[in-house]
């Protein structure tokens, strides 16, 4: 594996634990009210979304390197 896909593949694991702590702080912290609490749902809907995305991209690499 080439150095940048080393790069790649840290920043990539590194987004996907700053989506998982963002998750963690945002059920940590109550909303106030129904609308900011349906953003808040959506925010953490979308965040979980990019960790999928991420997951996808590391198992792309992954499988690539044992071919």
């Amino acid at each position: 594996m080439t150095t940048a896909a080393l790069v790649h593949e840290h920043e990539l694991k590194a987004q996907h634990s700053a989506h998982a702590a963002n998750i963690a702080l945002l059920l940590r912290t109550p909303a106030e009210g129904a609308a900011a609490r349906e953003r808040q749902l959506k925010t953490i809907d979308n965040l979980r979304n990019q960790m999928l995305a991420i997951d996808t991209q590391l198992m792309r690499i992954s499988c690539a390197q044992e071919v």
